[in-house]
């Protein structure tokens, strides 16, 4: 087996999806499907991730020796987290949120496609599609509600309630 492959694998036992998805708040199959476009695409899962590690220490009012005391770790270790230097694992975003009084997905940007952007496009298509109904156009808004339909069903399997 090719070395990338074998060692994404390995990377993929350690990082359980489901248990990824639960604590970024999406389904473990949004990880799988991000982890196989990051493949096919040229990513490797040893590229640490962005994080907003320093941000959220910020707004909790904590320095890094002091994140760094709470979490029983060095500042050095810290800087290196929060840089990116060290690849964010599952543990230490537990062990971060819990020490910063904040949720694990908190600690990583939200993905392109967020919630909150999908909301805003699905609002937008749903003003567009009221509109053409005022106006009569009732076959371009047939075909906008069934794309409507589609996106509002794909949206509520990418992020459950």
């Amino acid at each position: 087996m090719h070395f990338a492959i074998r060692r994404k694998i390995t990377w993929l036992r350690q990082n359980c999806m489901a248990c990824l998805g639960a604590l970024l708040g999406v389904s473990a199959m949004a990880c799988v499907a991000r982890t196989a476009f990051d493949f096919h695409h040229g990513g490797t899962m040893q590229t640490p991730p962005e994080n907003r590690i320093r941000e959220m220490r910020q707004r909790a009012g904590q320095t890094q020796e002091e994140l760094a005391h709470a979490l029983g770790t060095s500042s050095g270790q810290v800087h290196k987290l929060e840089s990116g230097k060290l690849g964010l694992s599952l543990q230490w975003m537990v062990r971060i949120a819990d020490a910063l009084g904040c949720h694990a997905r908190d600690l990583i940007p939200p993905p392109s496609g967020s919630v909150e952007e999908r909301a805003g496009q699905l609002t937008e298509k749903a003003q567009i599609l009221t509109k053409l109904v005022a106006a009569g156009h009732f076959r371009a808004a047939s075909a906008l509600a069934s794309d409507l339909g589609k996106a509002l069903g794909a949206a509520a399997d990418d992020f459950p309630d």
